[in-house]
């Protein structure tokens, strides 16, 4: 049977480093996904500093599963270079953080520009991977990019290889996308997944299982082990408008970032139980 092994965007607990540590181990979670370290992104990181936090996850027990890079968060029109230098620089992170994967997008590109810019997109996304050689791009749909559609996640995940899939229900959500459909089509495709769930009536954003997100049907339905990477956005942390302009709209109201994560981890747990898993040791759940 899969095992699920837990992870998070531990950014969301505490801006405070430290802070993120202790939000992982007192929720019985070993894994993160990089992405705000002290208030600076992961991307902006010097190779010294990386190798001090890198210190405090390996004293703390917690590995590294992937960089929640920003990596291709620019428009499409911006010079490709531009993130081709950026994804050598995170290479460089993603040795010293011990890990292969690299979570990216597609571009900001206007929903009626799709056609447009199609083959640019995929033919930058094929230079990326070409880069990376060794290492797993992660490509996760995100609103207001290329691949912010079924359709187009489809269209890249057919045509460039070597890519990797990042599945997010919410961010579908958010984009008016049919989340049946996405479950269809993209769920079995997925390498990891990101546990974020909202509605599609007032696009509010829920604890997992509280949402139109299918998080029932997706963890009932694993077939393979899968990581899950926790992105509440519950409340609104320091950096979020950083990572996404859209304006934060969770249906719960939570008295700090601490609070808000336990309650998202809280909820996942208790939908895991329900879908037939029982928790182990370090963040593993099997079946």
């Amino acid at each position: 049977m899969a095992e699920v092994t837990l992870c998070a965007f531990a950014d969301e607990a505490s801006t405070d480093f430290d802070g993120q540590i202790k939000a992982l181990l007192r929720n019985n979670i070993y894994n993160i996904e990089l992405r705000g370290l002290d208030g600076k992104n992961i991307s902006t990181l010097t190779e010294d500093e990386a190798k001090l936090y890198a210190e405090k996850l390996d004293k703390a027990g917690i590995k590294v599963w992937s960089l929640g890079s920003p990596l291709g968060k620019i428009s499409i029109e911006s010079p490709r270079e531009e993130h081709e230098n950026l994804l050598r620089k995170l290479l460089k992170l993603a040795d010293i953080f011990g890990t292969k994967r690299i979570r990216i997008f597609s571009y900001f590109v206007h929903r009626e520009d799709y056609a447009k810019y199609r083959d640019e997109v995929i033919e930058r996304m094929r230079a990326l991977v070409k880069i990376a050689d060794g290492y797993m791009l992660c490509h996760e749909n995100e609103s207001e990019i290329f691949g912010a559609t079924v359709k187009n996640c489809e269209d890249i995940y057919d045509n460039v290889n070597g890519l990797y899939s990042v599945f997010d229900s919410s961010n579908f959500i958010q984009w008016d996308e049919d989340i049946k459909e996405a479950y269809d089509k993209l769920v079995k495709r997925a390498y990891y997944i990101h546990v974020k769930d909202s509605r599609y009536d007032t696009k509010q954003i829920v604890p997992v299982g509280y949402g139109d997100g299918m998080y029932d049907k997706i963890l009932s339905g694993l077939t393979k082990d899968t990581t899950l990477t926790l992105e509440p956005h519950l409340f609104k942390f320091t950096g979020y408008s950083d990572i996404d302009k859209k304006e934060l709209k969770p249906l719960f109201s939570f008295k700090d970032s601490n609070e808000s994560f336990d309650a998202a981890v809280n909820a996942l747990k208790t939908l895991l139980k329900k879908c037939g898993y029982i928790e182990g040791v370090n963040g593993k759940w099997k079946k």
